[in-house]
């Protein structure tokens, strides 16, 4: 018996069904957002794709190569999510990808996306202590690009 297709649309609904407010693009990306982290959600070539940018930055002059070994120390230790530095956002991108070509039931996608939020909420509580003196609070213009 095949499972629904997992799709934007599905998780956006579901997340407004659980009051939280979200931004629907075309049904192509869903954007929310957690404390400190701004999340956007995708399903593409069967990959659901949960991407968070964290609200803080690596400052003009910051050093990147520092960020690399925290980023290797954190994703060495946590199974879910990966984190990696975005040059071009100047900040860390937190990362979970998950199969959806198989789909999955409303509990199963239920389950999947709470999951998802709480590895995203248990590891931005983490970043604050592993990142300190690497990075800055995002200014309110830097958030607007």
């Amino acid at each position: 018996m095949s499972q629904p297709d997992i799709t934007v649309e599905r998780i956006d609904t579901l997340l407004t069904s659980r009051g939280v407010e979200t931004l629907n693009k075309d049904n192509e990306v869903c954007l929310f957002g957690l404390p400190d982290i701004a999340v956007e959600v995708t399903v593409n070539n069967g990959i659901l794709r949960f991407a968070g940018l964290w609200n803080r930055q690596i400052p003009d002059g910051g050093s990147f190569e520092k960020a690399a070994r925290k980023i290797n120390e954190f994703n060495g230790s946590h199974l879910a999510p990966k984190i990696v530095a975005s040059a071009k956002l100047k900040g860390i991108i937190l990362e979970h990808a998950h199969p959806a070509a198989t789909g999955a039931t409303d509990e199963q996608l239920a389950a999947l996306t709470q999951v998802i939020i709480q590895t995203f909420d248990g590891a931005r509580s983490e970043l604050d202590s592993l990142f300190d003196g690497l990075v800055v609070e995002r200014s309110r213009e830097d958030n607007d690009k």
